[in-house]
């Protein structure tokens, strides 16, 4: 815990988060919380900023998960001038509607400020994501083509098969390619917290997955930013019409006043 502090944090807040563990200790003990009080916030240092020198890839397994995990790390991609480019793994055909998914996936980039030159849909089947051998080499190709500096997917560790692929594939990968990997969290128990729609709310990591492993940055938005994420969000709208409530709280759950990376450079 101790070098999890001094590799997580400043100096500064160190104090501050040693209080705030003590005071859930018992409780977490328990098994009675199992997230991070908002006011832990401030205890989390954010992201170093993206310049103009970094090439950003952001792979998605799902068309929503592009804007869930970072609609705020695309707008201030752009803004500073770095290149971005959007991956989506699978065809998201579930409910057989890829045609309107990849339809809404460009509509919801164009609100972020991309153009359909930078989408890249691979088609891989959804939800076989992890057992399908060739995902590795494509996506490597899109890699080796694209020479990211950052590359943004979702947590090996997030309970959608699909979405731990994405991860691990990613992790394998950035040995060999040298770049920073943010990982951001969709699927996982009880997160996040409070669940549903509470854009004034922060996005905190599981009390879980805090361990000296993991260092978890944080990326404030702007008023101007959160309005463009979420007008990106609607695009989105077989998601946001299914008959499934816990999904639609879900995705709105992600319109927050910052985004949350695990980050592994």
């Amino acid at each position: 815990m101790k070098n999890f502090i001094k590799h997580s944090f400043n100096r500064k807040t160190r104090l501050a988060w040693i209080a705030a563990l003590l005071g859930f200790g018992l409780a977490v003990w328990f098994g009675r919380i199992d997230s991070l009080p908002q006011s832990a916030y401030q205890l989390l240092d954010p992201i170093a900023p993206i310049t103009a020198q970094d090439r950003v890839m952001v792979v998605a397994p799902h068309q929503d998960d592009d804007v869930l995990g970072a609609g705020g790390l695309i707008q201030q991609a752009r803004s500073a001038g770095a290149p971005v480019k959007v991956v989506w793994a699978t065809d998201g055909n579930k409910h057989r509607l890829k045609a309107e998914r990849e339809s809404e996936a460009r509509s919801a980039m164009s609100e972020l400020g991309l153009s359909k030159d930078s989408l890249v849909f691979l088609g891989f089947r959804d939800a076989t994501l992890q057992n399908d051998p060739n995902f590795p080499a494509i996506l490597m190709a899109e890699i080796e083509q694209f020479k990211p500096t950052i590359v943004v997917t979702t947590l090996a560790g997030d309970h959608h098969p699909d979405h731990a692929a994405c991860g691990e594939v990613v992790g394998e990968l950035q040995q060999q390619f040298g770049y920073r990997a943010y990982y951001f969290l969709i699927h996982f128990t009880n997160y996040p917290q409070p669940f549903g729609s509470d854009r004034h709310s922060y996005l905190l990591p599981p009390l879980k997955l805090i361990n000296a492993n993991n260092t978890w940055r944080v990326l404030p938005l702007t008023k101007e930013q959160l309005i463009a994420k979420e007008k990106a969000l609607k695009a989105y709208r077989t998601q946001l019409s299914l008959k499934n409530p816990f999904l639609k709280t879900l995705l709105w759950s992600f319109i927050r006043q910052n985004e949350l990376f695990l980050v592994k450079e």
